[in-house]
């Protein structure tokens, strides 16, 4: 696939190259990342090798259905973060329905986000998956936040860049919603103050 560099909309041309089983260089609502088709696993295997580890990457979905191969169900805590900070940039710990190479942690759980970006969210609709997204460095080096830095990274190996403007230096907050009681494994955009009111007792 010949490597080529896009704007994020319009999406289809985007979409293509997921469809296609591409790696892409991709903005999200946060910072820029390395993304691949969730179950293409050429793709996830690519990106694991050119980042230099294979630590799990999260997934980026529009639509709750389109877990349903890798989760048995949904918290019900999602209901009360839904339409309220959720889609946002809160990254959710769901435990996962079976091992997945590169997508389950340790503990059999799955990182899961629904953005808040109208193109990211065009883009995901296009799509009968989810996609994984993770920072687009090599291990041990900052993360790319332009085109030009993530092709100095990686001369090779990304099949499209997409390139959207600058992004906040926060990740996602990332919670973890498989305990009895949520707990903050990752801090990020959204505070604990933010979140307690619709995560009870959060940790």
């Amino acid at each position: 696939m010949e490597r080529e560099s896009l704007p994020l909309t319009p999406p289809e041309p985007i979409a293509e190259v997921f469809r296609q089983g591409g790696v892409v260089f991709l903005p999200t609502d946060t910072l820029y990342g390395l993304s691949a088709g969730a179950f293409h696993g050429d793709a996830l295997h690519r990106i694991a090798t050119l980042k230099g580890r294979s630590s799990p990457f999260l997934l980026l979905c529009d639509d709750r259905e389109k877990l349903s191969p890798l989760i048995s169900a949904l918290p019900s805590a999602l209901d009360r973060l839904w339409d309220r900070v959720v889609p946002g940039p809160l990254t959710l710990l769901i435990p996962s329905r079976r091992p997945l190479p590169l997508l389950t942690g340790p503990e059999g759980k799955i990182a899961v986000r629904w953005p808040n970006h109208q193109p990211l969210k065009e883009l995901l609709s296009l799509l009968p998956f989810p996609i994984v997204s993770t920072s687009a460095n090599p291990h041990g080096l900052p993360p790319a936040g332009s085109v030009r830095e993530a092709a100095a990274y990686f001369p090779e190996g990304i099949d499209l860049f997409v390139e959207d403007g600058p992004r906040g230096a926060l990740p996602s907050t990332m919670v973890d919603l498989s305990l009895p009681v949520p707990r903050i494994v990752r801090p990020g955009s959204l505070s604990r103050e933010e979140l307690l009111p619709f995560l009870p007792g959060l940790l």
